[in-house]
């Protein structure tokens, strides 16, 4: 990755470090809920690649399974 064709991909990658952990918990705050068997969003990827989001925010939050979970526990 030293020689000059890669150079300006390096950056790209370097640049798109820094959005890693937004890009991560978007990932996990739209993971499917244990009763979903799959859940389909919306994607938006950098043009080089470098770096994939979720476009969407989940409709019901992990919030409501756990107060739903603790519910039944008790």
């Amino acid at each position: 990755m030293s020689s000059r064709k890669f150079r300006h991909d390096k950056r790209v990658y370097l640049g798109a470090l820094k959005f890693v952990p937004h890009a991560v918990y978007k990932l996990l705050e739209n993971m499917p809920m244990p009763w979903e068997q799959v859940r389909h969003c919306e994607v938006i990827y950098h043009i080089t690649g470098a770096i994939t989001f979720i476009n969407e925010t989940p409709k019901e939050g992990p919030g409501r399974y756990c107060t739903l979970r603790l519910r039944h526990a008790f």
